[in-house]
């Protein structure tokens, strides 16, 4: 099954994912977002699609009530010898 991505969903990841990084210097892992945020379930998925897309290495999750949670893909003791800290 293939997701069309519209412009308007590319430019609401953009906007997620700034706000994402703000977060993620402060050391925080989620945020809820506004209600109104996402127009359909469909929309929410795309965009959840286009911020796993991400070069960071974070993978992103969206529930229903727009509580987005993050975490990094790399495993903890990889993450250690690399000089990552634990708080990703």
């Amino acid at each position: 099954m293939a997701v069309k991505i519209t412009q308007a969903q590319i430019e609401q990841a953009g906007r997620v994912m700034a706000l994402i990084r703000e977060q993620y210097g402060q050391y925080f892992n989620e945020m809820t977002l506004p209600a109104d945020t996402f127009s359909s379930k469909s929309d929410r998925q795309a965009i959840t699609y286009l911020l796993n897309q991400n070069d960071q290495d974070l993978d992103i999750a969206i529930d229903k009530h727009n509580k987005v949670t993050w975490q990094s893909k790399i495993p903890k003791s990889k993450r250690m010898n690399l000089g990552i800290h634990s708080f990703l």
